[in-house]
C-alpha cells in the first residue's frame, strides 16, 4: 500500500466515524438505539463516542484496504471520504456558526 493510500484511507475512516458519531444523517439512528436500549447501554455508548467507534470502524476498512488498496475503485472511494471530510473542516473553519447575540 502506498502511502497516499494510507493516508486516503486514514481520512476515510475519520470520515466515516464522523458520518456514525455526529451527522444529522444519522441522527435517527442513534436515536432509535440509545431509546430502545437506553443511555447506559454499552452499544449507545458505542453509538456516540467516537473514539470508541473509530477503533472498530478503523479494524473494518484496514482490513477493506489490506485486500483492495491496489485497486483503483479503493483509491476512489478513499479519496472521496478524505475529500469530504476536509471540505467539511474547511466550510467549518472558513464558515463557522453565527454567534448567538444572547450570549
Amino acid at each position: 500500500m502506498s502511502t497516499l493510500v494510507a493516508v486516503l484511507t486514514i481520512g476515510l475512516i475519520a470520515r466515516l466515524t464522523r458520518l456514525c458519531v455526529a451527522d444529522q444523517l444519522t441522527y435517527g439512528i442513534r436515536a432509535r438505539i440509545v431509546v430502545r436500549l437506553g443511555p447506559d447501554h454499552p452499544l449507545s455508548y458505542l453509538t456516540t463516542c467516537s473514539w470508541c467507534l473509530s477503533v472498530w470502524i478503523g479494524a473494518a476498512v484496514s482490513c477493506a484496504a489490506y485486500f483492495w488498496a491496489d485497486t483503483r475503485w479503493w483509491f476512489m472511494v478513499a479519496l472521496a471520504g478524505t475529500a469530504s471530510l476536509i471540505t467539511g473542516w474547511a466550510a467549518n473553519w472558513l464558515d463557522p456558526a453565527p454567534e448567538s447575540e444572547d450570549a
